[in-house]
């Protein structure tokens, strides 16, 4: 049996495979996606999922990030969002003062304490936010 990805607690996501552009369904997932649904259970405006950003480079994703929320210097809410840069940019969310992410080694969801991810910018939702 297939879950819809907002069927998920978030626990249900750690060891969920990575697959690049899958949604939570049967169990595969991509770094985009599990900021999407980590946004909608926290129950924080999300933006609209935009296909560009699976071919654009870095810019168009910080740009997109700046128009959602603030940048902000330290992680410490459900909902912070980090792009992670090096070996390839990728998204993670905050959640019970770690960060929900894609393991590059294990290719599946996992978290870890906010201090252990280097390398990143963080954003925090904000309404009154970039054009």
């Amino acid at each position: 049996m297939s879950h819809s990805p907002a069927n998920y607690r978030l626990s249900e996501l750690l060891g969920m495979q990575f697959v690049m552009g899958a949604d939570g369904t049967d169990r595969k997932i991509d770094c985009i996606h599990l900021c999407l649904h980590a946004l909608d259970n926290f129950g924080i405006p999300r933006p609209d999922l935009d296909p560009q950003w699976y071919s654009t480079g870095a810019m168009t994703h910080l740009r997109a990030m700046r128009r959602w929320g603030k940048s902000i210097k330290s992680p410490s809410y459900n909902g912070d969002i980090l792009w992670i840069g090096g070996g390839g940019p990728t998204f993670a969310v905050v959640w019970d003062q770690g960060i929900l992410h894609i393991n590059r080694q294990s290719e599946t969801v996992s978290w870890c304490p906010i201090g252990r991810i280097l390398n990143y910018r963080a954003y925090r939702y904000c309404p009154m936010s970039g054009s």
